[in-house]
């Protein structure tokens, strides 16, 4: 009993040490990531797209994108007070992945071009137009300036003052042809819970190799 108590002492201190160790290696993990969501959340202008993208599980949808970037074009509070919206929930999915488009497009990259014909997630045409006052439009809504910009990890976040509609005039003939966005949106929900069980399998198996690594360091 005597040698039990023992191997208890000993054991204990290692095991509290390393689950230590994995909760702040862990913590730093996360500290790490940098979300563009988070950032224009805490402007305070965007309850209603928060509402929304919670409803939808936006983080598990972009996942499913394997890693590549995405550019929102996210209504205010406001715009959406004014398109009579204040409930986030009710607004469809059709019309969230119409603000969404593949590939990260900043500000400085958009204004190369007058006009650009781009598909969004909801494979529906998005034309882009930039003037030489450096002012942007997206299916004819002004991106908010103050607003623009807003990076993270996943790409970047653009304020606008409106929802973008489904229809919109296109770009003159010689513009570029439109970007069709890659397949992975036509059932985005379905495929986020089947990228949920692979990224949970992935976790475990990071957790036990950084529990590893703490208990060789202790």
């Amino acid at each position: 009993r005597q040698v039990s108590r023992m191997v208890i002492i000993i054991i204990m201190p290692s095991i509290f040490a390393s689950t230590t160790c994995l909760l702040l290696l862990t913590a730093l993990q996360y500290a790490a990531a940098e979300s563009f969501i988070g950032k224009a959340v805490a402007t305070g202008q965007f309850n209603v797209l928060n509402a929304t993208l919670a409803s939808y599980d936006i983080p598990t949808l972009l996942a499913t994108l394997g890693g590549a970037k995405i550019t929102i074009f996210g209504p205010t509070d406001a715009a959406f007070a004014e398109a009579g919206i204040t409930d986030g929930t009710a607004i469809t999915q059709a019309v969230l992945l119409r603000h969404g488009i593949l590939g990260e497009y900043t500000a400085a990259t958009i204004l190369t071009q007058e006009c650009q014909a781009l598909t969004t997630l909801s494979v529906t045409p998005l034309i882009i137009q930039s003037a030489s006052d450096g002012s942007i439009t997206v299916n004819g809504v002004a991106v908010n300036s103050t607003l623009a910009d807003i990076t993270g990890d996943e790409g970047v976040f653009h304020g606008i003052n409106g929802v973008i509609p489904d229809a919109f005039p296109a770009c003159p003939t010689d513009a570029p042809a439109p970007t069709d966005a890659p397949a992975p949106t036509d059932a985005p929900l379905a495929a986020a819970k089947d990228s949920a069980s692979q990224m949970m399998s992935l976790h475990m198996v990071a957790i036990a190799g950084m529990f590893m690594s703490c208990v060789l360091f202790l």
